[in-house]
């Protein structure tokens, strides 16, 4: 008679029915004599209306399987999405079907500790007769104490979006037949589940990478882009107190297609304790957000896209955050003092050229969950 029986188990997991709709619209109006202000003009060279709509709506429906042991867990699920994108300007309202079949799978060994998930999804455009795949992958495995080590893929084939093929307005016109971008994202690393610790190596090559250049229109770079990432972040512990340092090294093969800075800090100091028999939980501390000096995109409000830039640089400011809060039982009271060194370390304090961050300022509130 065996010592254990290992029972398997089958049951329907979920049913997922979903729908999303999105519209946005962005006029744009501008008046001035100056024609030196935009390259072109096509239209009229004082006054610009120009008026972008993009609407879609996309519906989701699948269902989850389960099925394993009393240690492992086997789930799937296939699914099918389907959904319609309008695109209007000036010139003409342009719209596409799409459809898309996928399969998601998550496997999880209980007693091993091992956890992977896979997906794969085909996508179908009617309308440009477009059809492409994406792939991703996950592993995720406990190694020691509370840490785990995790190895992901990520490939994916994508659309070229209606705007970046045409468009039409008074400053800007043009009429684009892109190959299709691809994706490629190689990740892995280190993370603990009980603490803020953290060390991530990522890899992305992209081909037919698809930007807006520095007279902010589309372009695409058809040689391969390489991006690489390494993220560090280290919970240290004093008593009450906490450190916790997060830190990031970027380096792109190709910076005159994609900016972005080489070295971003964000640390974080807070001191948390339970007081008046624990009924009271008070935490307060300071953030420092800091990223090197680059050259920032440039924002197009025509278009409402951010483009190439190389004039101006951004970075190279500390931007430092009070924060203070209580909790009690369900709800909390927060009080924030953002960029409290506005004026005591220069005026760089763009993330954009023209456009700067907000100013000193003081953001309050309560949370409050009524749930019994």
């Amino acid at each position: 008679m065996p010592d254990s029986i290992i029972r398997t188990k089958f049951k329907l997991k979920e049913v997922l029915a979903k729908s999303q709709y999105y519209y946005s619209i962005n006029k744009y109006g501008f008046y001035s004599q100056d024609k030196n202000f935009f390259v072109n003009y096509f239209l009229d060279t004082i006054q610009t209306k120009d008026t972008l709509a993009l609407k879609s709506q996309s519906h989701l429906f699948g269902f989850g399987v389960d099925f394993g042991s009393d240690f492992t867990s086997f789930q799937i699920m296939p699914y099918f999405l389907n959904g319609q994108h309008e695109y209007k300007n000036l010139e003409s309202k342009r719209g596409y079907k799409s459809y898309s079949t996928g399969l998601k799978v998550n496997y999880y060994n209980k007693e091993k500790k091992l956890h992977g998930e896979f997906q794969y999804q085909n996508d179908n455009v009617e309308t440009f007769d477009v059809n492409h795949n994406k792939i991703s992958g996950r592993v995720d495995k406990a190694v020691v104490n509370d840490y785990w080590v995790f190895a992901e893929f990520n490939f994916s084939e994508n659309f070229t979006p209606l705007l970046m093929r045409r468009y039409y307005s008074n400053n800007f016109i043009w009429n684009n037949n892109f190959d299709n971008e691809k994706k490629v994202l190689l990740s892995a690393g280190l993370s603990s589940l009980t603490k803020d610790n953290v060390l991530t190596f990522e890899y992305t090559l992209i081909r037919n990478y698809i930007y807006f250049n520095a007279l902010a229109v589309p372009d695409q770079y058809n040689n391969g882009l390489s991006i690489v990432t390494v993220d560090l972040t280290k919970e240290i512990d004093v008593g009450q107190f906490k450190f916790i340092p997060k830190v990031r090294f970027t380096s792109v093969s190709n910076i005159n297609v994609y900016h972005y800075p080489i070295f971003v800090f964000k640390p974080e100091v807070n001191y948390s304790r339970d007081v008046f028999k624990k009924k009271l939980n008070f935490s307060t501390g300071i953030r420092f957000f800091y990223f090197s000096s680059f050259y920032a995109d440039g924002y197009m409000p025509v278009t409402d896209q951010y483009y190439l830039q190389s004039e101006i640089k951004t970075g190279n400011y500390p931007m430092l955050d009070f924060f203070l809060k209580l909790k009690i039982k369900r709800a909390q009271l927060f009080l924030e003092l953002n960029h409290l060194n506005e004026g005591l370390s220069g005026k760089n304090y763009f993330l954009t050229p023209h456009y700067p961050m907000p100013g000193r300022n003081i953001f309050f509130g309560i949370n409050w969950q009524l749930i019994n």
